[in-house]
């Protein structure tokens, strides 16, 4: 835990440093991927059966891994399984999960810094706050969840703000979709917002929010194609995460997972409300507009999977990667107001209320949700 809030402080020691922005970015995510590596092993912990599944690639070749129905259709984890099995150690996977996750949310905070036009000063505290409110055992334990969504965000941006570069960020969608499965639901939100150009809030929210109803439908959809691989995974997932899942069973009464669910969705709704008051709809851009419908059926989604802890947690960490689209544009919105840690004035009171968000996901990361991380010197 103190090797994981020696890196926050370090991480805003380099965002207020005159350092440049991209060689940053690099240390930065160089630093968690360090500290990734050294990452110890606890017994069930999602991690160890990722290095099974290396041991079993080492022992009886990919044919042997690429033949279990389990992973069927997951293509983009397997290959970086395979990858991570040419390598003297398996302590690389968590490596480069976190060094290529915290890259690509380097690079989408630079993309909406330049968005909005903001200075180099606020484009660093932009990323140190996005930093806070990241799931680091997502990308050291987890990695597909957390790795996958890093990646989309980064796309989803480019397609949503730039309005370019349509194929790549499509395949890119692919992609992700082989790392997750989970990455199905806001891609599908995506297509929506962008092809059927709904932009009826509360169409949204009846579609999404009570998706829990549809689940049979869904599943009876998906099964009928089931011999695609990949609709055999999402099919799967959903399964796992719903209909099969001890913890959404028993999410009521254990306080863990309640006080998990209580402090997402409370930062979540405080970027919603922040958002709609950022700037007005009269002068507000086409792309602002876009992300505000994406992200509305986002949430709506994730107020129906309440009763789902796992896909409720899983977008949380994809909705609070949105965060920095709200940052920047207080920032925008405030430019000759000056917005740091530790400054508070009737001017500023939102922009506090994003740090105070930030500080409260930043403790409940480091000392709740991540108290049983543990490093040591021990290669695998």
């Amino acid at each position: 835990m103190l090797i994981h809030l020696f890196a926050y402080v370090v991480s805003y020691v380099i965002c207020k440093s005159s350092i440049k922005y991209r060689l940053a970015v690099f240390i930065i995510s160089l630093m968690f991927a360090t500290i990734g590596f050294f990452y110890v092993v606890t017994p069930n912990a999602d991690l160890e059966h990722h290095y099974r599944s290396i041991e079993q690639v080492k022992a009886f070749g990919f044919a042997s891994f690429d033949a279990n129905n389990y992973w069927s259709g997951e293509y983009g984890y397997k290959y970086l399984i395979l990858l991570v099995s040419k390598l003297p150690y398996k302590n690389f996977l968590p490596f480069l999960s976190a060094f290529v996750g915290y890259l690509f949310i380097g690079a989408m905070v630079e993309k909406l810094g330049k968005y909005y036009h903001l200075n180099n000063s606020r484009t660093f505290m932009m990323l140190f706050y996005t930093l806070c409110f990241v799931n680091f055992d997502g990308f050291v334990n987890g990695i597909r969840t957390l790795l996958s969504f890093s990646i989309l965000s980064y796309f989803i941006i480019t397609d949503l703000f730039e309005n370019k570069n349509k194929i790549i960020c499509y395949v890119a969608y692919a992609i992700c979709l082989t790392i997750h499965p989970v990455c199905a639901i806001p891609i599908a939100i995506r297509i929506v917002v962008g092809f059927l150009k709904i932009k009826s809030i509360r169409f949204f929210v009846l579609l999404f929010a009570l998706w829990p109803f549809l689940l049979t439908t869904i599943s009876s959809i998906l099964g009928s194609f089931s011999n695609i691989s990949i609709v055999y995974t999402l099919n799967r997932m959903l399964y796992d995460y719903t209909e099969n899942s001890s913890n959404t069973r028993n999410i009521i009464p254990n306080l863990y997972y309640s006080l998990t669910m209580l402090v997402r969705a409370t930062g979540i709704v405080v970027f919603l409300c922040l958002f709609f008051k950022g700037t007005s709809k009269e002068v507000r851009k086409t792309s602002e507009n876009n992300f505000e419908s994406f992200y509305i059926a986002i949430i709506s989604f994730i107020a129906g999977s309440v009763i789902s802890y796992h896909i409720f947690l899983r977008l949380c960490m994809f909705a609070l990667l949105m965060s920095p689209v709200v940052i920047g544009a207080y920032y925008s919105s405030h430019q000759k107001v000056i917005m740091d840690i530790g400054t508070y004035n009737a001017k500023t009171y939102k922009i506090s209320l994003i740090l105070i968000n930030s500080m409260i996901s930043f403790l409940f990361n480091v000392f709740i949700y991540d108290r049983n991380i543990q490093f040591d010197f021990v290669l695998y």
